[in-house]
């Protein structure tokens, strides 16, 4: 089954990978609920908005199901019949420029296909990136993200010379997009956004020197069905 790509021109703002820039939030916000409310009143082609995320479109009809998932510019279709997928491109053409490629990355997610009907998710170019930004590209890996037995210790020496609360941020995004493994460690370190403490630095240094060893660990999904999914951005 082939793979597709669909590029829809809505401008988009900022990048997460560029450390030097703030994103407007509310800005942001406010584009996306602009480019959401076009989308209800353009497609009319039996799709509902998910109560789970108001960015997820499905439409299902005799066993067979459609999925949009949109951000801005971006957009995923998956399918489990490909000539759902091809009668989809052409009606959406009627309603909107778009451009048609194969998936591989979006939103910094990385997209791999395999044989056997699975593909890999990973954030490897992520990962350099912010391991470049907090300069740890050039560290001693370890093999946990964690020693055991760890425990907050309340502090009111700030230390200013570390990033902290970024380098958290950083890694909410890396372990909620493809690294399950992470979400303790960043988790437990994120309790201390407001004062962290030497050790708590120390800690949050040792979660990078870990994925610094782990780069390109990402997520493999296995089909466990006869009928696949054909995704397209």
């Amino acid at each position: 089954m082939g793979v597709d790509s669909v590029e829809f021109h809505i401008w988009q703002k900022g990048h997460a990978e560029e450390c030097d820039k703030n994103f407007d939030g509310a800005s942001g916000a406010m584009e996306m609920h602009t480019a959401l409310i076009m989308w209800r009143r353009s497609i009319k082609l039996g799709f509902k908005a998910s109560e789970a995320h108001s960015c997820l479109y499905i439409r299902g009809r005799k066993g067979r199901k459609l999925f949009i998932v949109l951000y801005f510019d971006d957009g995923l279709i998956a399918v489990t019949d490909q000539q759902d997928s091809e009668i989809l491109i052409k009606k959406l053409k009627t309603k909107f420029k778009i451009s048609v490629q194969d998936v591989s990355c979006l939103l910094g997610l990385e997209i791999e296909h395999h044989k056997h009907n699975s593909i890999t998710i990973c954030q490897k170019g992520y990962t350099r990136k912010i391991l470049k930004c907090f300069r740890f590209e050039e560290c001693k890996p370890v093999a946990t993200p964690m020693l055991k037995g760890c425990r907050l210790q309340n502090s009111e020496t700030k230390n200013s010379y570390f990033p902290y609360r970024q380098a958290i941020g950083a890694l909410m995004y890396r372990k909620g997009g493809t690294r399950p493994d992470l979400a303790y460690s960043v988790g437990f370190l994120s309790r201390s956004l407001e004062s962290p403490s030497a050790e708590d630095i120390v800690r949050l240094k040792r979660v990078f020197r870990y994925i610094a060893g782990t780069v390109v660990y990402g997520i493999t999904y296995h089909a466990t069905e006869t009928k696949r999914c054909a995704s397209l951005l």
